[in-house]
């Protein structure tokens, strides 16, 4: 798991970079598209993981187990904690919704 995690983001950025270059040298539609898609995609990926995270760990009935937290979704829990309060809100349902 050590050696996972960064050699998927390291795998991550080496597309981005190649579909930016394919992009100016080349100017393919599909990979403007393709590029477009990624770079939305992966924070909708992102907070949908984290749905299933909680899920997965939780201890009781709307409780997670605080030893389980991993500094995968630090971001996520710093939102809960200090974000404006619309997206404290909003997570704080999904997370809600995600142990129902």
């Amino acid at each position: 798991m050590t050696i996972l995690l960064p050699t998927l983001a390291v795998v991550f950025v080496a597309c981005c970079v190649w579909l930016t270059v394919r992009i100016f040298n080349r100017g393919g539609k599909w990979a403007k598209r393709l590029l477009v898609a990624t770079l939305i995609m992966s924070p909708l990926i992102y907070v949908a993981t984290f749905g299933m995270w909680v899920r997965a760990n939780r201890s009781g009935p709307g409780q997670i187990k605080a030893a389980a937290a991993t500094w995968l979704y630090v971001p996520m829990w710093w939102l809960i904690e200090n974000g404006p309060a619309p997206v404290q809100t909003a997570i704080r349902g999904y997370v809600i919704w995600c142990l129902d």
